[in-house]
């Protein structure tokens, strides 16, 4: 799995990538701006007689003027949105989007899900569907492994919170060993 996107190609050979809600708001936020800023500017430069290459300036300008305008306000909607929720962007895998939170708890089913959902944290959970389609092809640790990559990336705090005693090769093992051989900081609870 790549840690990167190639700046060249702007191709992420996976196809996994997290993004944050600001990043997102502000990329939403620059194409509504961009779109209704050439439109309104076309629109008004028309009706005063603009044409030609004079009318493409002003179109121009109305679509750079939009999407500055549209993707700062954009971005704003995403940060404060992480600030209201707690949700600070998305994972985005070939098999689903997860949601990120600031916190994400770790542990056994289904007590862990319990503890982030009575917290209002966040937790990495597939359908049995999909967690069985993964079992299949083996793709299941991978899947999960993309998640508490991204989780980190997008600044989220590690509670590892069990019920009973860790097994050596479980999933539960593996999240704890990938965080201490990253030198992810982690809070047990």
């Amino acid at each position: 799995m790549s840690d990167y996107i190639t700046p060249v190609m702007y191709v992420d050979p996976d196809g996994n990538f997290a993004i944050s809600l600001t990043i997102l708001g502000l990329i939403i936020g620059a194409v509504v701006g961009a779109t209704a800023g050439g439109i309104i500017a076309y629109n008004v430069a028309k009706d005063h007689g603009a044409e030609g290459w004079e009318l493409v300036g002003w179109t121009a300008l109305g679509i750079v003027g939009g999407g500055i305008i549209g993707g700062s306000l954009g971005a704003s909607a995403g940060a404060l949105a992480t600030h209201l929720t707690g949700v600070t962007g998305l994972s985005v895998t070939k098999y689903g989007v997860s949601i990120i939170k600031k916190v994400t708890v770790l542990g056994h089913m289904p007590r862990y899900i319990g503890a982030a959902k009575a917290t209002g944290s966040g937790y990495y959970f597939i359908s049995n569907n999909l967690y069985d389609k993964l079992q299949l092809t083996n793709q299941s640790w991978n899947n999960n492994l993309q998640y508490l990559k991204d989780a980190h990336k997008l600044g989220t705090q590690f509670v590892v919170a069990p019920d009973y005693v860790v097994r050596a090769g479980g999933t539960l093992w593996q999240e704890i060993q990938y965080l201490i051989e990253q030198g992810i900081a982690w809070i047990f609870g």
